[in-house]
């Protein structure tokens, strides 16, 4: 039988979005505090990163609705991090937007090819960012309620699955039971 949690219980009302989780890595901290300040104002809560390496560490913990990310950083730099958050199958649906000095065609192409999904040149209007970053943020959650939703069916036809076999079972031990019987009149 398929249990329903209370949160999505009819009439329990429209549960809430959870608040975004935006990870910021810009290693100019003025950026990041920007950015951060802008992102608060608007609800979100923001997680920040310096470099490369401290943004792929902090991934599995904050678990990012979206990356924000500079492409000059030191270590592994910006486009390295986008294909590496793009190839991990537990971050390859999360956002990435680059935002950065670079303005040249072939970067955007880096930025393509590693996998981002939008480029922001700086200095950026304000107003485009979170307009970008809102529509990100509500293709991934529309992406999550899908994949939630794909597997609370899964699970159910797993349930059902298992009902049927055992009425199945049922079912044939009745009719081992009828040929038995008929065997014996």
């Amino acid at each position: 039988m398929v249990t329903i949690p209370n949160d999505a219980a009819p009439g329990a009302g429209p549960v809430p979005p959870p608040v975004p989780t935006v990870l910021v890595v810009d290693d100019e901290p003025q950026n990041r505090e920007v950015l951060q300040g802008f992102l608060h104002l608007e609800g979100f809560h923001v997680v920040t990163a310096e470099d490369g390496e401290t943004a792929l560490l902090t991934l599995p913990a904050c678990r990012p609705d979206l990356v924000l990310l500079d492409v000059r950083l030191p270590g592994i730099d910006g486009f390295e991090v986008c294909r590496r958050i793009k190839n991990d199958p537990v971050t390859a649906f999360v956002p990435v937007v680059i935002v950065t000095a670079l303005q040249g065609t072939q970067e955007r192409l880096r930025g393509a090819a590693a996998g981002a999904d939008e480029f922001l040149s700086k200095p950026y209007d304000h107003t485009e960012l979170i307009t970008r970053v809102k529509a990100l943020l509500r293709a991934k959650r529309y992406h999550d309620e899908v994949t939630a939703s794909n597997t609370r069916l899964e699970l159910r036809v797993t349930e059902r699955t298992a009902e049927l076999e055992k009425a199945l079972a049922e079912l044939r031990g009745l009719d081992h039971l009828k040929s038995q019987f008929i065997t014996n009149v």
